[in-house]
């Protein structure tokens, strides 16, 4: 009984008995339990919490073959690939996602995974591309302020690093970007002082 199935899921999952509520789990799966994708997200969820990543990740790779994932189920999917270093998901999910859900609200958070991949390899041209593209999008988004300081302090162009950490500061305040900014931009300006021993 799938019902059953489910609830002897719930009972362990609330006991955080995370490898018996995945045998559940992975039961209802396979006997068809409907909507499948609501069970892949908390089977995926699921391993995350039982520090299985491995596990988590192959769920992502069946969740995000569904007609019905969303942008969020791509982001987490994205964001994890690139915590783990499966560049090569991490691309494919991005760029499937900007074909998928260009022109919906919030898609262009893709871009910003694509920059995230680039400039972790290094490859500051293609990084500044994607980033240039969000930006586009969405130019009042501080978390894009507060990362086109990175590429300008990579190639030691600190003050213009500076006004971009003082656009997230005008856009964020007293919101998490905004004070990291705050932090970083002490940092730069203590940097730039001249030496005065």
């Amino acid at each position: 009984d799938l019902n059953i199935t489910y609830m002897l899921w719930d009972i362990n999952f609330r006991l955080k008995d995370y490898l018996t509520s995945n045998l559940y789990f992975n039961s209802a799966l396979k006997n068809g339990f409907e909507p499948k994708i609501e069970l892949q997200r908390k089977l995926a969820y699921n391993y995350y919490l039982s520090g299985d990543e491995r596990s988590m990740m192959n769920v992502f790779w069946y969740l995000l073959q569904e007609k019905e994932a969303t942008i969020d189920d791509y982001s987490l999917g994205i964001y994890h690939a690139i915590l783990q270093w499966r560049t090569a998901n991490a691309l494919s999910w991005a760029n499937t996602g900007i074909e998928k859900f260009q022109n919906t609200p919030g898609y262009e958070i893709f871009y910003g995974y694509l920059w995230w991949i680039y400039r972790e390899q290094k490859d500051l041209k293609m990084a500044w591309e994607y980033l240039r593209k969000w930006l586009q999008i969405n130019g009042k988004n501080p978390l894009i302020t507060l990362n086109l300081w990175y590429l300008e302090e990579a190639e030691e162009k600190y003050s213009i690093a500076l006004m971009y950490f003082k656009r997230t500061i005008h856009l964020n305040g007293d919101g998490e970007f905004g004070e990291l900014a705050k932090a970083e931009m002490e940092q730069i300006e203590k940097y730039l002082k001249p030496n005065k021993n």
